[in-house]
């Protein structure tokens, strides 16, 4: 396609399947510049806008992929992923109400998207409604007992909840699976801490460290349990 464009082929579909190209490689910037030359040619292009909109939030120009999410929705209201990566976008930023409002949009479009009603009690959670987290996500192992970001999710809402029981639990099981495996075994180790298992803390902050050495939270309650 680089040859086709060097001979004078400067078809916007050229643009369009470069950038995809570079993106499914992992070369965003190089993505972005042939996306934005596609659209450039064909602005109307739903897909060139929405993958434009991908490789934006891939490194972290947020606002701009924003942008091109709402130009899709604004193009095609049942645009399934554009509400569900406009969720994830406004959940980055920082902005609960915004994300949960495009969340429930792509439920409303098929309401059995699990990852959206993950988003949506990834909101739940950031504003402490801890106990709407723990239904969603039990929720949605009910259905499935192999999704291992709800188990994640589930036990963080049972810790923070002060449920530590159950939050251990839930955590061993998803600390065993990944891909949360640290922040799992981490949260595990909190949850030990707090009815007073020492050791078995202990045991999950040092593996957490093996794995992330920079962790410092993780050291910081290591050093707090030598102390007693």
């Amino acid at each position: 396609m680089n040859t086709a464009i060097e001979l004078g082929y400067v078809f916007t579909d050229v643009y369009y399947f470069l950038g995809l190209s570079y993106y499914n490689t992992e070369n965003f910037q190089n993505c972005i510049k042939h996306l934005e030359k596609s659209l450039k040619g064909k602005p109307a292009d739903i897909d060139a806008g929405f993958q434009l909109g991908n490789a934006y939030h891939k490194v972290n120009y947020i606002d701009k992929a924003i942008e091109r999410y709402r130009d899709v929705i604004s193009a095609k209201p049942d645009h399934l992923l554009a509400h569900y990566n406009l969720g994830n976008s406004y959940l980055k930023l920082g902005k609960p109400n915004k994300a949960e409002s495009h969340y429930r949009d792509a439920l409303n479009i098929s309401p059995e998207y699990i990852d959206a009603k993950i988003g949506l009690g990834r909101v739940f959670l950031g504003q402490n409604e801890n106990k709407e987290a723990e239904k969603i996500f039990s929720e949605i192992l009910e259905d499935n007992r192999e999704i291992i970001q709800a188990k994640y999710y589930l036990g963080l809402s049972f810790f923070k909840q002060g449920k530590y029981k159950k939050a251990i639990k839930t955590l061993s099981k998803a600390s065993q699976e990944g891909p949360y495996y640290i922040d799992s075994l981490y949260y595990l180790g909190l949850s030990y801490r707090a009815i007073g298992e020492n050791k078995e803390a202990r045991k999950c902050f040092e593996t957490v460290l093996e794995l992330r050495s920079e962790h410092h939270s993780a050291r910081k309650q290591l050093a707090q349990i030598s102390l007693r």
